[in-house]
């Protein structure tokens, strides 16, 4: 089975242009840095304060499944709003060896997740 790059993009208010911008930006990222055999997943117009959304559970399904090797996202609130709720979700990356990469923030990272925590911890409450 091979392994695929995860593109994860959410935008809280509903707005197809700006979840385009943010693919296309995390794509291009991905290219230039490698990563090949990417597979997007999208939470369009979801607030990022629930763990419950289409695209996230998609996403964690197949790393579950051992399809991810890594995840690509803008930045740190686009996989959790919350702290807790987000060291829950790179908790689980950790647990299955998915890197975890968040340009904006610039961090790039393997388990373990502490110093990527607490790197993030203020990026998560200036983000929507």
């Amino acid at each position: 089975m091979t392994m695929k790059t995860a593109i994860y993009c959410r935008v809280a208010l509903a707005d197809d242009s700006m979840i385009a911008n943010q693919e296309l930006s995390l794509l291009c990222y991905a290219a230039k840095n490698g990563y090949r055999d990417c597979v997007t997943y999208r939470d369009n117009g979801v607030s990022g304060l629930t763990l419950d959304r289409p695209g996230l559970n998609a996403m964690m399904k197949d790393v579950r499944d051992k399809r991810i090797q890594a995840v690509i996202v803008k930045d740190a609130a686009r996989i959790a709003r919350d702290y807790i709720a987000f060291m829950k979700i790179i908790g689980e990356l950790d647990n299955f060896g998915v890197m975890l990469i968040t340009p904006q923030d610039g961090v790039s990272a393997t388990a373990p997740f502490k110093d990527l925590a607490r790197c993030l911890k203020t990026g998560l409450a200036l983000n929507i």
